[in-house]
């Protein structure tokens, strides 16, 4: 890389810092200032980078965050239509099996059952949700 003269001023404790680090490697004066405002600029390129490369980073990251967000209330709607129509659907069922009454009250400790479940072992129900999921598309790629 093309070389080029810089006369700075310095504090005289910088000048002797720099002195003494010369001769403990056994170089110029001129090398060793050259070295060291290398590493001075090498880190501020580091920090500027940051900051210049920050706030698109950021901008980047909400706009995915944004679109993971709109991805996740999708999916719930959808989850939620598909719980309403087989509830539903079993409610349905339930009635002419069973007559409104009994459907009800069957239905209510069914409702009852699933949410002491949630609360009482989650990780493990979810777990059980995720691998039978995983099931029927394990199926179809065979």
């Amino acid at each position: 890389m093309a070389k080029e003269k810089l006369t700075v001023w310095a504090d005289q404790r910088v000048v002797a810092a720099l002195k003494q680090l010369a001769v403990q490697r056994g170089v110029s004066l001129s090398e060793t200032t050259a070295e060291v405002l290398r590493c001075a600029v090498d880190d501020a390129a580091e920090e500027i980078g940051a900051d210049l490369l920050g706030p698109r980073l950021e901008a980047a990251i909400r706009r995915e965050v944004t679109r993971m967000a709109d991805r996740l209330a999708y999916l719930g709607s959808v989850a939620a239509i598909e719980s309403s129509t087989a509830r539903r659907m079993a409610m349905d069922q339930l009635v002419r099996n069973r007559g409104l009454e009994e459907g009800k009250r069957v239905s209510s400790e069914a409702r009852k059952a699933a949410v002491r479940a949630l609360r009482e072992k989650p990780d493990t129900l979810l777990q059980d949700v995720l691998n039978r999921a995983a099931k029927p598309a394990k199926n179809a790629q065979r």
